[in-house]
């Protein structure tokens, strides 16, 4: 098989498919617990080499393929039976391709298949697949589609569009912006809608409306640059995560949050493989003294693994590809070989940090040797040795005459060997750093990779002959043959038990004994070429790279197949290095960290006690709440068994009331039924009586019929048969005829042929004489003719071509004689421009060389300015964000504060009327009393006139004039009497409505006082905050500047001895001015920030309301007591 081209997993989450290519393509069903090959599937009605797209149903027991060019034919499989249902071409007339193909998500039986210029639907019956008939909507290239309910698919184009399906009928097209011209590459349903991803890097989140564009876009995210195509997208069944598949192999994760409305504001875009490279693998090598493994590729990146942790420790992307790389034995540097340069890294912690450049350029080959003081590098047909710890050349060895393909240091580090594509194998000393003997020169052999033992006296090769070759002491000793396939790469491991690995361009990897003999052990690994390998320091894992982008690790076993344990062979070293300029920073940011660890454990104490007096007010409120709650149910507990009581009793009653009345019904009811009985006997009687006379009728009826019918049918079948007797004697006679019509057609057709036979002959014999006579005379005068037409033809070409080349000749003649005078002048001319050239030449290479050196100085600085100004952005821009929550925030309180503001203003105006209508009372009140005081009086006058009447009560004549004078007296007065009555109730109820006043006004005026007590707690907690992230800002702005010192620092120190005096003299680089720039509009915007922080400080600090106060006590209500005669007592 060559590859997989597509995969599916069921519903259930139990099997997962994977379609192979090849020249008969095959799907492999597995177990996702077991692991288990469930199925294996193949047809030989499919001519195509694979499948492009595979699909379970919704209960997982069918599946969908569709098949790739020529035939483009869809399959529906009965899988776990391993048989085809049925099978279709699903491509139009013109072969176009089809992209996917899906199940209906609630009926297996339909199936949609979409293309270029294809929407179609097929239904499955009776072992067969039927296109459903659809709507012809505008034809577009269908790059994907999805169901998003029972009914209706949406599919997208190549032009951006999103197209709703009603089953097979075109319904809608989803609104898009105007700039959404990118395709959509895929599509996948949510419970609320769908999601799809474009070729531009976007990915889109629809949910379903009610109007009639059916949906609408709800947020967008970038996940990844302009022009990188999503390939796929995928979410998990709980849809709070959504899963995108790059073009360069890439996988980011980033979260879904269908319940709030929008994915997050700023997502986390979070790859889940970003550790593997993109492209094929260049460059590989191992540490000696620590687990680490360095990779470069295509994708313009090197990377350093740790096979101990199987995790990838440093990654560094670059703007130009990397050919070749190797770190040193120690692990603290490395080198990497670039279109333009060879760069010398020193290996950080998190980083690599490049330190020297050599210009060499285009180097793929490169090695340390095993001491590390020296390190090949190989550019066409030159080796450079260089010293690891001087940085200086110390050699050039030079010996071939092609490209070198490949280098290798002893175990011993005396020897390097070196094979080119030249045919030539030399093995140099790395101390005298000059060729060992003549070497090996094969001119028909264009080697790819050569190894040497420790001794370097066996050198192990493979070329374009696809064998391995065995030379000692320079002689070739042995070859074996490589299986009818090109070895690309050989790796021999350490040790006295050595063993010879070899890898294939297609992937595999073959393994050999030393002494190498014929036999090997093949292993594949790879999908395409394996282009490096490498041995770790115990010769216990195998490393190789290949043109697929992987890595693979592989154990090498002993003889008794135990793995050697990693961790008992291995003393690796733990040393990393760093920076001066980090490890201040480090200083920097623990003595930051510390400042703030305290700053914050001092605003959690304020907090804590903040919460506990809160939890202690909470807590009382809602003890008081509990005993109030408690009381209430009491009441209603009692209430309710005194209803329950009562209930009962009626319940009780109203049975013994349905009881009484049921009785009566099912007494009534069992006469009614007695009644009705007797009634449908006697009607049972009369039917039955009517059935038996219907009865004898129709017997009656019944015998005439028989009668009847049976005399009928004997007198047809006399009628028809004495018919039938003349239809057979009339066919009779026309058989006879028949025959003697035939007999004479017969003859006379005979005679006619004959006669017609004998003139055909006659006729045909004369003309066909005739006409071979003529033909046999035209022929003759036709080539008669053509030869003569031909001598003339050529005759006059003759004579043309002779004329032509006379003028010909004699224009030569002329031209060339001009050409020569315009030569010599030209030639004297073509002299002093060389000379002046030459000059000019000279110059413009000096002036290159200088301006190329300037050029990379400058691309040094500018390539630091922009690392740092990116780094700067992203620090600035969350504190643009904070400062703008933080804005908002403010904002957020002061309106609070204004509607806190307004609210207390209305109840000081509220008791302020209060008070006035409370005056207004009080004057009624006093001049109640005082009237109340009048009439007292005026009652103690009256009964004291009384009294003095009866003293006379012996006395007729002075009792009638007492009485006389009390009438004249008080006899008026009645109304007044009765009004001062009215008055004092009047006063008993406006004092009454009064004190339930007050007592309201006390209830509200303590509610104000709580919430107000609440507000100020809540304000107090938030300026607690406000003062915690006032603090976090002045240690951010202070962490600004410090990175801002240390960034001049850096960028002005770091490269003074690189860069010449006169280009740092000229100016500023524009991107440092910008920045400085930048920095200072911050800055103002943080000292702005300040101005309005303390003022809101200031303004919490003053009090935001007046404290409530207490009404007086009324005057005149406090003691007055109105007794039951109507008096007033004090």
């Amino acid at each position: 098989m060559e590859g997989i081209t597509a995969i599916a997993v069921s519903p259930s989450r139990r099997f997962v498919a994977l379609a192979e290519r090849g020249d008969k393509p095959t799907i492999t069903i597995y177990d996702i617990f077991t692991l288990k090959v469930r199925q294996v599937l193949t047809t030989a009605e499919c001519q195509a080499r694979e499948f492009t797209c595979l699909g379970f149903s919704p209960d997982s027991h069918y599946l969908v393929t569709q098949g790739g060019a020529p035939d483009w034919n869809v399959f529906c499989w009965a899988w776990e039976r391993n048989k085809t249902i049925a099978g279709i071409k699903s491509s139009n007339k013109e072969n176009s391709t089809v992209t996917q193909a899906s199940f209906n998500p609630s009926d297996n039986s339909l199936i949609s298949v979409c293309g270029n210029n294809i929407f179609k639907l097929f239904r499955c019956s009776e072992g067969t697949l039927k296109q459903l008939p659809s709507s012809k909507p505008q034809l577009q290239n269908f790059l994907c589609h999805c169901w998003v309910s029972d009914e209706k698919i949406v599919a997208g184009t190549s032009t951006g569009e999103l197209l709703l399906f009603d089953m097979a009928e075109f319904k809608a097209s989803i609104p898009q912006s105007a700039n959404d011209s990118a395709p959509i590459t895929a599509i996948q349903p949510t419970s609320k809608g769908f999601i799809c991803g474009t070729g531009s890097g976007m990915v889109y989140l629809y949910e379903k409306t009610d109007d009639v564009s059916y949906y609408r876009r709800r947020t967008e995210v970038q996940i990844a640059g302009v022009n990188v195509r999503v390939s796929t997208v995928a979410i998990n069944p709980s849809e709070t995560s959504v899963t995108a598949v790059m073009e360069t192999n890439e996988i980011q994760v980033f979260t879904l949050n269908l319940g709030v409305g929008k994915l997050s504001k700023d997502p986390s875009l979070n790859f889940l493989s970003r550790t593997c490279h993109s492209r094929g693998i260049t460059g590989l090598d191992v540490c000696m003294r620590k687990p680490l493994v360095v990779t470069c590729s295509t994708d313009l990146s090197i990377r350093i693994w740790n096979y101990k942790t199987n995790v990838v420790e440093v990654l560094k992307t670059f703007t130009e590809e990397v050919y070749s790389v190797a770190i040193h034995p120690m692990g603290h540097h490395l080198v990497a070989g670039f279109q333009d340069q060879i760069k010398f890294f020193n290996i950080l912690m998190d980083d690599i940090q490049s330190v020297f450049e050599f210009e060499v350029r285009g180097c793929r080959e490169i090695r340390f040797n095993q001491g590390g003081n020296l390190f090949a590098a190989a550019q066409g047909f030159t080796i450079y040795v260089y010293s690891t710890y001087t940085l200086e050349s110390v050699a050039s060895l030079k010996g071939h005459s092609h490209r070198i393909r490949s280098l290798d240091f002893s175990d011993d580090g005396n020897t390097l060997v070196s094979a080119g594509i030249d045919g030539a194998i030399y093995s140099w000393d790395t101390h005298s750093l000059k060729r060992k003997g003549e070497g090996i020169l094969m001119r028909s052999t264009q080697y790819q990779s050569a190894v040497c033992t420790e001794d370097a006296n066996v050198v192990y090769a493979v070329g374009t002959e696809k064998t391995v070759k065995q030379y000692v002491s320079c002689q070739l000793k042995e070859e074996f043959p490589l299986n009818n396939d090109a070895a690309t790469v050989l790796c021999l491991s350490h040790g006295p038990r050595q063993l010879l690995f070899a890898g294939t361009a297609s992937g595999a990897i073959l393994s050999y004994r030393c002494p190498v003999t014929a036999e090997y052990n093949s292993y594949f690994c790879h999908s395409g070429a394996v282009t490096r390998m490498r041995v770790n320091r115990e010769s216990s894992l195998l490393f190789t790279v290949g043109e697929d982008a992987c890595l693979y690790v592989l154990d090498i076993r002993d003889p008794a197949g135990k793995i050697k344990n990693l961790q008992e062979t291995s003393d690796f070293s733990d040393e990393v290095l760093t920076t001066k300029v980090a490890v201040e920073e480090k200083e920097t940011e623990i003595h930051e960290l510390k400042t703030k660890l305290e700053d914050q454990a001092r605003e959690a104490s304020d907090q804590l006690e903040v919460k506990v007096l809160h939890f202690e007010e909470k807590l009382k409120e809602t003890a008081d709440h509990c005993a109030q709650v408690e009381e209430s149910w009491k009441q209603q507990l009692a209430a309710l068994q005194q209803d329950k009581l009562k209930a009962e009793e009626a319940l009780r009653n109203q049975m013994q009331a349905e009881k009484v009345t049921a009785e009566k019904k099912m007494e009534a009811m069992g006469q009614k039924y007695q009644s009705s009985v007797v009634a449908e006997g006697e009607r049972y009687k009369d039917l039955r009586e009517q059935k038996q006379e219907m009865e004898a009728g129709f017997e009656e009826d019944i015998k005439t019929l028989k009668e009847t019918h049976s005399q009928t049918l004997s007198e047809k079948e006399n009628e028809w048969a004495a018919k039938l007797r003349t239809m057979s004697e009339q066919y009779e006679l026309l058989v006879l005829e028949k025959q003697r019509l035939v007999e004479e057609f017969n003859a006379t057709r005979r005679a006619i042929e004959e006669d017609a036979d004998s003139e055909i002959t006659t006729q045909k014999t004369h003309f066909d004489t005739k006409l071979a006579n003529e033909v046999q005379l035209h022929i003759n005068a036709q080539n008669a003719k053509e030869q003569q037409i031909k001598r003339n033809k050529q005759l006059q070409k003759d004579i043309e071509g002779h004329l032509q080349q006379v003028a010909a000749l004699q224009e030569e003649k002329k031209s060339l004689q001009l050409q020569i005078q315009a030569l010599e002048k030209d030639r004297e001319l073509q002299r002093l421009e060389m000379r002046e050239w030459d000059y000019t030449l000279r110059e413009k290479d000096k002036r290159i060389s200088d301006l190329k050196k300037q050029n990379s100085e400058l691309e040094k600085i500018k390539f630091v300015l922009d690392t740092k100004i990116m780094e700067l952005s992203q620090k600035i821009e969350p504190l643009d964000v904070r400062i703008g929550y933080q804005n908002e925030q403010i904002e957020e309180m002061n309106e609070e504060l204004g509607a806190n503001h307004k609210k207390f203003s209305e109840m000081n105006f509220f008791i302020t009327t209060q008070k006035t209508q409370l005056a207004a009372l009080q004057k009624q009140a006093n001049q109640l009393k005082s009237r109340l005081t009048t009439a007292q009086s005026y009652i103690n006058r009256f009964k004291a006139d009384l009294h003095k009447m009866v003293s006379h009560i012996q006395d007729a004549a002075m009792l009638k004039d007492d009485v006389k004078r009390l009438y004249e007296a008080y006899g008026d007065d009645t109304v007044k009497e009765a009004a001062v009555t009215d008055d004092i109730r009047e006063y008993a109820r406006q004092r009454a409505h009064l004190e339930q006043t007050i007592a309201t006004l006390r209830k509200q005026s303590e509610k104000d006082a709580e919430l107000h007590h609440r507000e100020n707690m809540r304000i107090i907690q938030e300026n607690v905050q406000l003062l915690g992230e006032i603090n976090d800002l002045r240690k951010e702005l202070k962490m600004l500047k410090l990175t801002s010192g240390v960034y001049k620092e850096r960028d002005y120190h770091h490269y003074q001895p690189k860069v010449a005096s006169s280009a740092r003299s000229a100016s500023t680089p524009p991107s440092h001015v910008e920045t400085e720039k930048l920095l200072e509009m911050q800055k103002e915007e943080i000292r702005r920030l300040h101005l309005r922080v303390q003022q809101l400080e200031e303004q919490l600090k003053r009090p935001s309301t007046r404290p409530l106060e207490r009404l007086p006590p009324m005057e005149g209500f406090t003691t007055a007591v109105l007794d039951n005669r109507g008096s007033v007592s004090h």
